[in-house]
């Protein structure tokens, strides 16, 4: 496995609802280079994660961070309301048309 794989892994984790990937994937590829992540690297996800909740809504905000928090979709859809595969899709929707925006496009996805 390359030192880059995990972070071909960051548009499909991120459109599956997975809110807490950049964190895991700037660390999971730190470790598979057997080093900690250098300044640029735990700046670049910090800038991601700071600039994917300003180009949500409102409610795919509030959504995303209960998911981030660990809430199951079944738990988010009673708080919020909505049925749980309707939430689960909302932010799936917000991450696809958001990813792009941040560079994060898949291009294997996009050719396959």
């Amino acid at each position: 496995m390359s030192e880059t794989a995990p972070f071909a892994e960051f548009p499909r984790r991120i459109r599956s609802g997975d809110a807490r990937a950049a964190e895991e994937l700037v660390h999971g590829a730190a470790e598979c280079a057997a080093v900690e992540p250098g300044p640029e690297q735990v700046a670049a996800g910090r800038d991601l994660l700071e600039a994917l909740p300003a180009r949500l809504t409102a409610e795919e905000r509030a959504v995303a961070d209960r998911r981030g928090a660990g809430q199951g979709w079944a738990e988010i859809a009673a708080a919020l309301g909505r049925t749980a595969d309707g939430r689960r899709m909302q932010l799936k929707r917000a991450l696809d048309r958001v990813a792009p925006q941040l560079g994060l496009d898949d291009e294997e996805s996009a050719d396959a």
